[in-house]
């Protein structure tokens, strides 16, 4: 039997909330593009977009969480994607001194 070791620290947080994001590039427009989000912990962030992003692409992230009613904005770097047709999913970890779970 094969395993595999889980390399997440974080428990995560499913959730299903709409994200904010934008690319920090000096060749991408810095306007906003959307997002639903999957799972959520203090290390990272797993969302679906329709915008194709890339391994390494630093992105700002804006949502709210509900429970709690409050704002939360963060830098994330992108580490994983999988292309799901038209749609892409999205890991990132935050690069941000805090957490925003």
């Amino acid at each position: 039997m094969l395993t595999t070791k889980e390399r997440r620290v974080f428990e995560r947080e499913k959730m299903s909330d709409t994200i904010l994001f934008r690319a920090i590039s000096d060749e991408t427009p810095r306007h906003f593009r959307s997002g639903r989000i999957k799972d959520i912990s203090p290390g990272g962030i797993m969302f679906e977009t329709e915008v194709k992003l890339a391994k390494g692409d630093v992105i700002d992230v804006f949502f709210k969480r509900k429970l709690s009613q409050t704002d939360t904005v963060a830098r994330a770097e992108v580490m994983r994607t999988i292309n799901m047709g038209a749609r892409q999913e999205v890991g990132a970890k935050f690069v941000n001194a805090q957490s925003p779970a």
